[in-house]
């Protein structure tokens, strides 16, 4: 016979199913969910997702079904840098494609927007893989009124704040870091325990059971959007690898995407002047988390110094002469001892990846022998019996 000390035998079948939906599927991420952030700071209203999405616990999810990954390593074998033909969304995101069950977000003009995601151990456990950006790399919203079937990653990181970038079909909404402060895997970790202790994230009515603490990039929804339209919102996690990283001798590009949808409505159509709207359109798995980390208002957007590495220099085939040189989006700072000579330092203002080409200097952080090869994904896992025996505790008699 089974006895749950301290809960009961069905509280604790709750616990472990909690605990299975906080050991990652994958060491990748995407955007999982949408939410309006109330003017107190919770989340309000319906729930959005991105085109097309598949949840983790539907028996059609795998570990491809919503991760699109730029370059693309099982096409893209061997290419290292993002060239100007690689498409921005995933395969089933370049459409309109939503259900019932997973909804676009409603927004209002003047709302602030979680963009939730799991962090995976890209906070918690930076070290692994090595060569990975400080605060788990960088993320970047874009907007669009007129989103393209094949729009293209090169194309998107060239707009800005104003939308006169580029090809100016688009503009940029904000960049943060990827580690928001407050998420955290569930992992041994000295980071993800002091964030269990600081940030407990319990499922309803079960105070013995931890739970992921899912990460968030804040956007605010601007008032000069038009009511009564759609806008489409680019989310780019930026991930690379540094030169001199082993293996990886030339460093490496790396961004993840998801490419989602908003219907802009009149505040009067969604009734938001309470704040009082009930979440709807949840996930089986919700993340309990009820309100936004604190200073959602106020992250904005954050100015980097990125890196321009010629991808010739390494002699990958993604390169031809003569062609435009992809960017790296690491940081002055965080190449450190890899670069030849110090970048000069630009402000933090509100400009898109491609422009900051302009404020950095071309620089080849290549060895010798140029020598380079493709870092294979690694999985990252969390031992599930160690997960378990810290969530509930079982006695067998």
């Amino acid at each position: 016979m089974m006895t749950v000390s301290g809960v009961s035998t069905r509280r604790a079948k709750k616990a472990l199913l909690w605990t299975l939906f906080a050991i990652p599927t994958s060491a990748h991420t995407w955007v999982e969910q949408a939410q309006v952030i109330g003017s107190n700071g919770s989340y309000v209203g319906n729930c959005g997702y991105a085109r097309g999405f598949v949840d983790r616990a539907d028996s059609r999810f795998d570990g491809y079904a919503n991760k699109w990954q730029i370059p693309d390593p099982r096409l893209d074998v061997g290419v290292t840098r993002m060239d100007k033909s690689m498409l921005m969304c995933h395969p089933s995101q370049r459409i309109a494609n939503y259900s019932s069950d997973y909804p676009r977000l409603q927004v209002v003009p003047g709302d602030f927007v979680a963009l939730k995601y799991l962090e995976n151990g890209h906070v918690t456990r930076p070290w692994d893989p090595e060569g990975k950006p400080q605060h788990g790399g960088t993320i970047w919203v874009y907007a669009t009124h007129e989103p393209k079937r094949d729009e293209k990653l090169y194309d998107v990181l060239q707009w800005n704040a104003s939308g006169s970038a580029g090809n100016g079909g688009g503009w940029l909404v904000a960049s943060q870091n990827f580690d928001d402060g407050r998420c955290y895997q569930i992992n041994a970790s000295p980071e993800s325990l002091r964030r269990q202790s600081e940030f407990p994230n319990h499922p309803p009515g079960q105070p013995d059971v931890r739970t992921e603490q899912w990460c968030e990039t804040d956007i605010l929804i601007d008032n000069r959007i038009r009511v009564n339209s759609t806008i489409t919102v680019y989310w780019v996690w930026g991930w690379d690898t540094a030169p001199g990283t082993k293996n990886t001798a030339c460093g490496k590009d790396e961004y993840y995407t998801s490419c989602l949808d908003m219907e802009v409505v009149e505040d009067t159509f969604r009734n938001l002047h309470n704040r009082t709207l009930s979440i709807t359109h949840k996930l089986r798995q919700q993340d309990p988390q009820l309100k936004a980390v604190h200073d959602y208002k106020s992250r904005g957007t954050i100015g980097k110094t990125l890196v321009v590495i010629p991808e010739n220099a390494c002699g990958s085939p993604s390169h031809k002469a003569g062609t435009d040189i992809p960017v790296s989006t690491r940081t002055t700072a965080e190449v450190g001892s890899s670069a030849s000579s110090t970048l000069p330092h630009t402000s933090p203002l509100i400009i898109s990846p491609t422009e900051m080409i302009a404020n950095s200097e071309s620089r080849s952080f290549v060895d010798g022998a140029g020598e380079q090869s493709m870092t294979a994904c690694i999985t990252e896992t969390t031992t599930f019996i160690n997960t378990v025996t810290s969530t509930v505790t079982i006695d067998l008699q």
